[in-house]
């Protein structure tokens, strides 16, 4: 389900021609015994007409996110769209991994701290962090970065809030409008709806954490983890983060006492499950989104009991130009050989008269008794006319040599050429802005059917 590495490449699916009829069929789902309408005023969407949602983790995303981002503002043709920010994530948004070379010239990632002094603890939520300052020396690739983190800080109330206004900056300078609706993962722990998951879980924790682990087994390249489940003992680790103020998230473990309500809220698969079921009509992933949550879609089934919305996964590939085009590991191959086989080879350097003339000592060789003295010479002579050869072909000679070498160069940067995980904050501004015209023309004939 990847869109692979290949540069301007946009991946929707199912296509977005298709997507109504995901959204009206959504719309018409037993959705069991949730009060999805409670649950949505709870998150601040609106019960009254369809909704569709998506998001990720606060941060300066690469091209493939911001593609989620582009698809959602155009679904806006099929009802409500709000953006989810993943604020119970522990990531780093102040974090920037940037291309830079070596002294042999080759491309690779370096992580620089946009942040100004302390940012916080590293493993605390983002929504547990507090805006930051940002550093007056980051490289020049980093400056739209850090000016953009800087602008965000202003009226920002937490991190994850900082990160995000500075992604929406990033996109407005290239022409991409704003989804103008923003929602948090953190404000799912607040509604009715997971205070009562939270009860079935502490209710009866293994047969959660087992159905839960029986999903994560049936998906194995899902790359979910299962939960510590020790039946003999009765201790059972819940999907669920415990957070405090510039704390580490804590997991929550059951072992048979009372389990404090302060602080829990969702994990990942547990957050999306309930968006997806009563938050939405439609649910846009990137590609592993889209891996993942066919867990969740199975531990809910079998658990609750409930069908979650759809799920459309999109995603998009736009890579840096680096100068530096990458270089398929046969060619290299080829190269190396064709430069070892020269100095053996003359025809390779055009000269067919040497050629023919080591072809017939070689055949004078063949015939000859194995260890005789004139086998012995014709082979030496032969070797010292290839010497000749590639004294006089020294340049073509050292050419071919530096071919080979200039494509191991280019070999070693390879993953940062192929990288697709590049900020947009360090794209040309016109990159991003066809990227997004590119998914416009995807959604230009997409209408919700009346």
């Amino acid at each position: 389900m990847g869109v692979g590495s290949e540069d301007g490449a946009l991946l929707i699916e199912p296509e977005a021609d298709a997507w109504p009829e995901l959204v009206e069929r959504a719309r018409r789902r037993d959705r069991g015994s949730v009060d999805w309408k409670r649950f949505r005023e709870q998150m601040g969407l609106n019960g009254d007409e369809a909704v569709v949602l998506s998001g990720h983790q606060a941060g300066l995303w690469h091209a493939g996110i911001a593609a989620k981002y582009m698809a959602l503002h155009a679904a806006s043709c099929l009802g409500a769209v709000a953006w989810v920010i993943a604020d119970l994530d522990d990531n780093r948004p102040t974090l920037l991994r940037i291309a830079s070379q070596d002294r042999r010239g080759v491309w690779r990632g370096e992580w620089i701290e946009l942040a100004e002094g302390d940012t916080g603890h590293p493993d605390a939520a983002c929504v547990s962090r507090r805006p930051v300052a940002v550093r007056s020396d980051v490289p020049e690739q980093a400056r739209l970065a850090a000016m953009a983190m800087q602008e965000a800080r202003a009226g920002a109330s937490d991190l994850a809030g900082q990160a995000h206004r500075a992604v929406e900056i990033v996109l407005e300078r290239a022409g991409v409008p704003r989804v103008e609706r923003v929602i948090r993962a953190s404000a799912t722990a607040q509604t009715d709806f997971f205070h009562a998951v939270v009860d079935r879980m502490i209710a009866d924790p293994r047969r959660c954490v087992e159905l839960y682990n029986a999903a994560v087994a049936s998906h194995p390249d899902a790359g979910v983890r299962a939960l510590v489940c020790r039946v003999e003992s009765g201790r059972y680790e819940l999907p669920l983060w415990r957070i405090g103020a510039n704390q580490p998230r804590m997991p929550v473990m059951v072992d048979g006492g009372e389990v404090p309500r302060e602080g829990l809220v969702p994990r990942g698969l547990l957050m999306t499950g309930m968006l997806r079921a009563a938050g939405c009509e439609l649910f846009i992933h990137g590609t592993g989104g889209g891996a993942y949550d066919r867990v969740t879609e199975q531990w809910f089934r079998s658990w609750l009991g409930l069908e979650l919305s759809p799920a459309a996964v999109v995603s998009a590939t736009r890579l840096l130009n680096l100068g530096v085009e990458p270089v398929e590991a046969r060619a290299l191959e080829r190269a190396i050989a064709q430069a070892h086989r020269a100095r053996h080879d003359p025809g390779l350097l055009g000269d067919d008269a040497a050629r023919r003339a080591k072809q017939a000592l070689l055949e004078r060789i063949d015939h000859l008794p194995r260890r005789s003295h004139e086998r012995a010479r014709l082979f030496w002579e032969m070797h010292a006319k290839l010497r000749e050869v590639v004294d006089e072909h020294s340049e073509q000679i050292a050419a071919l040599d530096a071919r080979a070498e200039r494509m191991r160069e280019q070999f070693a940067s390879n993953e940062a050429v192929r990288d697709r995980t590049w900020s947009i904050a360090l794209h040309d501004p016109q990159t991003l802005h066809d990227l997004y015209e590119q998914v416009r023309e995807a959604f230009a004939h997409v209408r919700l059917h009346p």
